[in-house]
């Protein structure tokens, strides 16, 4: 089966590494389309005869997302962000398993390992308190329960790795890397049409559902979030997205009081990670 991959992408290094990791799979791409922002100057050459660059006047992911999909031309569809490295089987793994949903009526995402090759979240290792923490204040269902989960306040939980099932049912799908059918496309309107774009993996998972597209995460399919240089915390980039938070909030119908809680210690969380971070380099 023929599979288009895009990329929304700034142009950095780590972009050149997601690409090498496609064409590293047990199963490549037939195409990979990388959308960049314009006035872009790429680090390295790009060999256009097996990437198409194409270009978007917004420096936006879900606009520059939205340009890629518009073109892709074959049966399946791979989202990709360009931090993400796949391992070898990711691909086939996830390709794999969306052939035995019936109808087909699926996006699937793999399990996220960080460039220490350690599970982003692992429920095995949350305490009492922190499980109990998560249940008062973001609705969240205590220990693993809450795995694949989003809260009535927005705040969503990735997969459980432990779960004995190979593919398994989520509500929501991070965004760096999800295989559906091009029949199965959403175009989605970004909030602000500049700059990042919070909770899109989020806003684009409710819309899947509204479509009856289920998700699902295939465990044995595995990719890494490349290491990124380190972000300095930005205040205004904080209140954007406690703003696009609100729009999300709404939608859900959550407690604004546990929503304010919430942002509170997000916000003390954040400041005090990025300060000491600063203090190291």
């Amino acid at each position: 089966m023929k599979i288009s991959a895009v990329i929304a992408s700034l142009g950095k290094e780590h972009l050149f590494r997601t690409i090498d990791s496609l064409n590293k799979g047990s199963i490549v791409p037939n195409e990979i389309i990388c959308v960049i922002p314009s006035q872009t100057k790429l680090i390295k050459k790009i060999n256009k005869k097996k990437i198409k660059i194409l270009f978007s006047k917004k420096k936006n992911q879900i606009i520059q997302r939205n340009i890629g999909l518009m073109k892709a031309k074959y049966k399946y569809v791979l989202q990709v962000d360009d931090d993400i490295l796949l391992s070898k089987n990711c691909l086939k793994n996830m390709l794999t398993e969306l052939k035995k949903i019936k109808n087909k009526k699926a996006a699937v995402g793999p399990i996220f390992f960080d460039d220490k090759k350690k599970l982003h979240y692992n429920y095995k290792n949350e305490n009492f308190l922190s499980s109990f923490i998560k249940y008062i204040f973001c609705d969240a269902p205590l220990f693993s329960a809450k795995a694949g989960k989003i809260t009535s306040i927005g705040v969503a939980y990735l997969a459980d790795f432990h779960s004995k099932k190979n593919l398994i049912s989520t509500e929501w799908l991070p965004g760096g890397c999800v295989l559906y059918l091009r029949k199965n496309i959403l175009k989605m309107i970004p909030i602000y049409l500049n700059g990042k774009s919070y909770c899109e993996d989020v806003f684009y998972s409710l819309a899947r559902r509204k479509n009856n597209i289920n998700h699902y995460v295939v465990k044995n399919a595995h990719i890494i979030v490349d290491k990124v240089q380190y972000e300095k915390f930005d205040m205004r980039e904080f209140f954007k997205e406690i703003f696009i938070r609100k729009k999300l909030l709404k939608s859900l119908k959550g407690s604004q009081t546990k929503f304010y809680i919430w942002c509170y210690f997000e916000f003390l969380n954040r400041f005090l990670k990025s300060f000491w971070k600063g203090l190291k380099t």
